[in-house]
Order: structure tokens, then C-alpha cells, then sequence
């Protein structure tokens, strides 16, 4: 049985863990907003919101973007820079966008069409030197998310 301090502590995680999928799931609707104005503008053909806790949100995809009809790329949505540094540096090969409050619809596509044109390549297809630099990556990262969250 937990004593007070450990139920308190049990449902202080708690209450943080529903305050970032609160978080992730609004940056999820600026995504979604700014890809309405990329389809109405014609750089992307149409997207498709993928199903929260659904087999393609598991593996990290939360939209699917139709470049063109036949063209089709997965986007990861990510609220802070460390958590695209994880995101892009565990394996995954799918376009992450970082999304925060403080950006308006056409930062947010901005941003997406940055990023559907960005080769992602495989870690293990880079040099040496990329991998020793990425603890630097890692301290960017945060860096700039504590700026955004000040």
C-alpha cells in the first residue's frame, strides 16, 4: 500500500503527463490548421490526421502528408526541440516538426514544408564526426526550448 508522500508524487506525475498530451495534442490542431492552408494554397495535395493512440500514432506518425496523390510522407509532431533531437536520433526516419503556442498558422507551415523537404538519412549512414556531435545537438536543443518556454 503507498503511504501519502507516494500517492502525492504518483499523482504529481500524473497531473504533468495530462498537461504535455494536453500540450501535444494542441500543437497537433496548429499542425492540423496549417496544413488546411497547404492544401488550400496547393503545395500539398490533401493529409490525413492519424487515430491518437491508433497502429500509426505507435510508431511515431501523427499525420500523413499527400504531396501529391501517389506521394505520400508521415510527420511526427513534437513540442520542443529535445524531443525531435530523440525523436529523429532513435531510429526513426520520419519528418518531425516542432510546433509551439507562440506560432502562428504560417510559421507552422513554414515549418512543415521546411521539413517534408528535408532528406532524412539514416544515422548510420553518417560520418563519425555527425555522431560525436550529437551531445552538442542534444545541448542546442534544450537550449533553445528553455529560450521558447521563458
Amino acid at each position: 500500500m503507498l503511504d501519502f508522500w507516494h500517492k502525492r508524487k504518483v499523482f504529481d506525475y500524473l497531473a504533468i503527463a495530462q498537461t504535455e498530451i494536453r500540450k501535444g495534442l494542441k500543437n497537433e490542431d496548429r499542425v492540423e490548421e496549417a496544413l488546411r492552408i497547404l492544401t488550400a494554397m496547393g503545395d500539398i495535395d490533401h493529409f490525413y490526421r492519424c487515430e491518437k493512440d491508433g497502429e500509426l500514432d505507435s510508431q511515431g506518425i501523427d499525420f500523413l502528408v499527400y504531396l501529391e496523390p501517389t506521394r505520400i510522407i508521415p510527420l511526427q509532431v513534437k513540442s520542443s526541440e529535445g524531443g525531435r533531437f530523440y525523436h529523429t536520433n532513435d531510429g526513426r526516419y520520419i519528418p518531425c516538426v516542432v510546433v509551439n503556442r507562440f506560432m502562428v498558422p504560417g510559421e507552422v507551415a513554414d515549418e512543415i514544408l521546411a521539413e517534408l523537404k528535408r532528406p532524412v538519412e539514416p544515422l548510420e549512414h553518417r560520418d563519425e564526426g555527425f555522431r560525436n556531435s550529437l551531445v552538442q545537438q542534444l545541448i542546442r536543443a534544450f537550449e533553445k526550448d528553455r529560450e521558447t518556454s521563458i
